[in-house]
């Protein structure tokens, strides 16, 4: 598995510099963390499907946040309506 992903990292940074290393002819892969990786095709492929699924989770909860936002305050979903 490679690396843990910093909450103050971008998530699509991460996704472009896997699918960077992916394009080279690797044999091991040595992180600064972490263990050293013998299958580093099969481990990048992993870690682009965990970070995918982690972007599209921060998308849903910044959609939920949205609309548990607009229904607690009302007044403030109207005005921006409004300003459409």
């Amino acid at each position: 598995m490679l690396s843990y992903i910093a909450e103050s990292g971008s998530i699509g940074d991460y996704l472009d510099s896997l699918a960077r290393l992916r394009s080279f002819n690797l044999k091991a892969l040595y992180p600064g963390h972490g263990r050293v990786s013998t299958t580093p095709i099969e481990d990048i492929d992993r870690a682009m499907v965990n970070a995918q699924m982690l972007l599209e989770t921060k998308n849903h909860e910044t959609v939920d946040i949205f609309y548990q936002n607009a229904h607690e305050n009302p007044e403030a979903n109207e005005r921006e309506t409004n300003t459409t």
